[in-house]
């Protein structure tokens, strides 16, 4: 399975927009299905309409419309593509001559059933194509204008277990589709108008006017400048600036604390400079709401995978059939590669399980400081930890290297010690010997040298 997006955009686009939406895709060029092999396809939020769920919530209908330019389109779909061709000519018979179209909305359309792409073409001249309104009101300057569209291809059954398209939305008391940001816009907007406000307030501050009393020459004052009294009373140069306003700046600091409870984001997670933090206790009492979003994230994204990587084997099974090699790399870093057939592997079994475990909710600090406590309590193994931790691209070969590093350890601070003390120098001069040579390493003198120093085995054959 191949993602082409990054897991944080997922999370990116669940917490900012909402929603994340997936499908399975191919690369519907490769015409041998067994040459072919499914990803998931993380789609813009933006561009998604749902249209109908079932009773379980899940998505049954779905329109994905976005705006593309004619080239891109062409340069995907062929530049003698038919549905391309039709929308031209139908501008050039409008006679209203609205030029070559250089916008058009590419239309996906999926349910439960049936699937299929379309093209749409607003008829608005070339100059007004591409815009988020037409800037003329209600009489338009030119003729044309309306609607155009033309199958791509034509809706056909897409013989998969539901509507291809996987949808994870966020909660939200009204059931909206709604991102974690929109609730806080309101108190920011209001934080935004108290700074402005005090930025201008600061700025007279700054540029207050000038107070001369009994000053005889006014016009020379400048920096540096010399000033004479008029002799009449007291020379007094002031300025008028207003008194700093303390309460609207402890204002703006609460309402963008409001803000921050509200998006459930504590400024401890930011980790800006200034916070304060009495201990550890208080720091994950503070970490508190925002480990309960981040679960709920973790929920959403487990469901989602879930469903997602069930429909990419459906597509395997149904859109790839054939013998096929698969090659990547395991989690110890080393490649494999596999060779299977979608319709002998899945058999239309498609259950797949995908968890957090016992970290959902935790953030990266507080799952190392879990697993360090259950390691030092001897409930976790060293492998188990390092696997658990990712510390290690091979905890295998990382526990080979961590028992050689301390029989090294053991060679330099004992056993060449108590050599040299018992008047035993050839040790040591073999092993300076076996490192002053190129190519060889610490370890690799160290042990040669337990070699000399234990001596023949017992039984072993002499010169």
């Amino acid at each position: 399975m191949l993602f082409r997006s990054d897991v944080e955009e997922w999370y990116s686009d669940y917490m900012h927009a909402g929603a994340l939406f997936t499908t399975p895709w191919v690369d519907w060029r490769q015409t041998d299905p067994a040459a072919r092999f499914p990803f998931t396809m993380k789609l813009d939020p933006r561009f998604v309409y749902p249209i109908g769920h079932n009773s379980q919530g899940d998505l049954t209908k779905v329109l994905i419309m976005r705006q593309r330019r004619v080239t891109d389109v062409a340069s995907d779909w062929g530049e003698d593509n038919p549905a391309l061709v039709s929308l031209q000519e139908r501008r050039n018979l409008t006679g209203a001559g609205l030029g070559t179209a250089e916008f058009i909305e590419e239309i996906w359309y999926m349910d439960e059933t049936w699937w299929g792409v379309a093209f749409a073409d607003t008829m608005l001249p070339t100059e007004y194509q591409g815009l988020a309104y037409v800037p003329y009101g209600d009489r338009l300057p030119f003729q044309g204008g309306g609607f155009a569209g033309a199958w791509a291809v034509e809706p056909e059954p897409h013989r998969l277990f539901g509507c291809p398209v996987s949808e994870s939305r966020r909660k939200t008391a009204d059931k909206s589709y709604r991102g974690s940001l929109v609730d806080i816009i309101p108190q920011l907007k209001v934080a935004q108008n108290f700074m402005a406000r005090l930025l201008d307030d600061l700025n007279t501050s700054i540029y207050a006017p000038v107070l001369l009393e009994n000053i005889e020459n006014p016009e020379d004052y400048s920096p540096g400048g010399v000033l004479v009294g008029t002799g009449t009373g007291t020379a007094k140069v002031d300025y008028a600036r207003p008194p700093v306003n303390f309460e609207a700046q402890s204002t703006v600091k609460d309402i963008i604390e409001a803000a921050r409870r509200q998006a459930f984001e504590p400024q401890q997670r930011s980790g800006e400079a200034g916070v304060s933090i009495s201990s550890a206790k208080g720091t994950l009492a503070l970490m508190g709401t925002f480990n309960a979003e981040l679960a709920s994230g973790q929920k959403a994204i487990e469901l989602i995978l879930e469903r997602s990587t069930a429909m990419v084997a459906c597509m395997d099974e149904t859109w790839c059939a054939g013998r096929k090699a698969i090659v990547g790399w395991d989690t110890r870093g080393k490649s494999f590669e596999e060779k299977y057939d979608p319709a002998t592997l899945y058999k239309g079994d498609y259950r797949v399980r995908v968890s957090y475990g016992d970290q959902t909710g935790l953030d990266e600090q507080s799952r190392m400081v879990r697993l360090a406590t259950y390691r030092q309590l001897g409930a976790l193994s060293n492998r188990t930890f390092m696997t658990k931790a990712g510390v290690a691209d091979d905890p295998l070969q990382e526990e080979r290297d961590m028992a050689i590093e301390n029989l090294t350890k053991l060679f330099l601070e004992k056993v060449l010690p108590a050599q040299i003390e018992q008047g035993d120098m050839g040790a040591l001069v073999k092993f300076v010997e076996r490192l002053d040579e190129d190519k060889v390493t610490v370890r690799a003198a160290v042990i040669d040298a337990i070699k000399e120093v234990s001596g023949p085995q017992p039984g072993a054959a002499g010169p």
